[in-house]
């Protein structure tokens, strides 16, 4: 089966999604904040949902949507995020289980 070619904006697309995945292995953007933007990236890359490694990513997404990203965190009280400190440091550590894999992978397959 022949895979249609990608236009230029799905490459651009890929190779930000492979940034970010890059800079969640490097500790550099956490699973959770980089779970998000490859969500909203996701549609523009020609991947598409049913893929293992964007499933991985979808399911951070899913299970910390009650977690505001750093994005909002300006509009919530000082008192509050520290109240949800202790739960962003839980969802790291356990998304990290799964998700390096997952960004491992589309690393590998991204890549030119």
């Amino acid at each position: 089966m022949n895979t249609p070619p990608i236009d230029i904006q799905q490459r651009q697309a890929r190779q930000q999604l492979r940034a970010l995945c890059q800079a969640m292995l490097a500790g550099e953007l956490s699973f959770f904040e980089g779970a998000l933007q490859a969500h909203a990236l996701q549609g523009q890359t020609g991947i598409t949902e049913d893929d293992p490694d964007i499933r991985t990513l979808a399911v951070i997404v899913s299970e910390t949507d009650h977690l505001p990203p750093r994005a909002i965190q300006h509009r919530w009280s000082a008192a509050a995020l520290a109240r949800l400190q202790p739960e962003f440091m839980k969802t790291e550590e356990w998304a990290r289980k799964f998700a390096e894999q997952a960004c491992s992978s589309l690393v590998a397959r991204l890549s030119d």
